[in-house]
């Protein structure tokens, strides 16, 4: 009988079990990317992970029924999608120019600028809470950024440094592409036309193109053809699968778990990355990048939290 009941409360918090899971997969595929990166391009890493969500157009309903899509409708849809495919081409390659932790702590800035987007583009209101995380994000990323004309560095270090403040630009455009991409898709749930089969199959054209585009160029200018090795192939493979695995966890948990409770548990990603990168890498871990990234995940954390409170009052 204690086991059915341990079992019933077990199914019954299956989501956040999933975005648990969800949150340490994501965590291994930054790692795999930062360890993939050093060999492999980080375009031929998007390029085979745009491939992964092809079979979504067999999903595709095309017999529309009684729902009826509008123009503004397709191009919510284009543009959730897109936006989806850019923010993980960037992602992909701040894991490249940075650290696997400073990486995820800022692309987990992307609530901050949906609060700020949803500001300017929809004249929604902007609250003391907002403008406090925006400026404790702020903070943040200069922390992780640590620019040369603050806080300086030697000659030798400046290759260095140029790269992670670099990565730390990319993975801004990464959070911002992200945000850009929640405001399409909360549109198209207001409308009721969002669909996860026309979503994943805008993001696998886009991302097929944009990055198939860019590798064939590098490929060309570079002379390179050992990214194509059986070996490379192989772990591109798992590694890509291991993304749209993780991404299809948080889905599913959004489905049997609230939206805020779900951000709160995959906000522990960011713990998970630097756990791994101390343990995988020779990346050193600083205080101020993770005073910073403390800063940074503030808002998912604050953000979920008032959700969650907003729920239990209308309840």
């Amino acid at each position: 009988m204690d086991c059915a009941v341990y079992c019933k409360a077990m199914y019954h918090q299956r989501g956040i079990l999933f975005a648990l899971m969800g949150a340490i997969l994501w965590a291994f595929h930054g790692l795999g990317i930062d360890l993939a990166t050093v060999d492999i391009s980080p375009w031929m890493v998007t390029f085979i992970q745009s491939l992964f969500y092809l079979p979504s157009f067999a999903f595709l309903q095309w017999d529309q029924g009684e729902r009826s899509y509008q123009t503004t409708d397709k191009l919510l849809a284009l543009a959730a999608g897109t936006c989806d495919s850019l923010s993980l081409c960037f992602a992909v390659l701040g894991y490249d120019l940075t650290t696997v932790g400073n990486a995820s702590a800022i692309v987990f800035s992307k609530p901050v600028f949906c609060a700020i987007l949803t500001a300017i583009l929809f004249r929604e209101e902007f609250h003391i809470l907002d403008v406090i995380l925006t400026l404790m994000n702020i903070i943040g990323v200069f922390l992780i950024a640590r620019p040369s004309f603050v806080f300086g560095y030697s000659p030798s270090a400046e290759p260095s440094t140029d790269h992670l403040f670099y990565g730390v630009v990319v993975s801004l455009i990464s959070a911002i592409c992200g945000a850009l991409q929640f405001i399409a898709i909360r549109k198209l749930n207001e409308r009721d036309t969002y669909d996860l089969a026309t979503l994943w199959a805008v993001k696998a054209t886009a991302g097929f193109l944009i990055s198939g585009l860019i590798l064939n160029l590098e490929i060309n200018i570079n002379n390179t053809s050992n990214m194509w090795s059986l070996d490379n192939l192989g772990y591109l493979a798992l590694l890509c699968f291991s993304g749209v695995f993780a991404c299809a966890l948080t889905y599913t948990a959004l489905q049997s778990q609230n939206a805020s409770v779900v951000s709160l548990v995959c906000a522990s990603e960011v713990f998970f990355s630097y756990l791994l990168q101390g343990i995988f890498t020779d990346d050193s871990l600083e205080w101020l990048p993770i005073f910073g990234t403390v800063l940074i995940s503030t808002a998912p954390v604050c953000y979920a939290m008032q959700s969650f409170c907003q729920e239990r009052t209308i309840n």
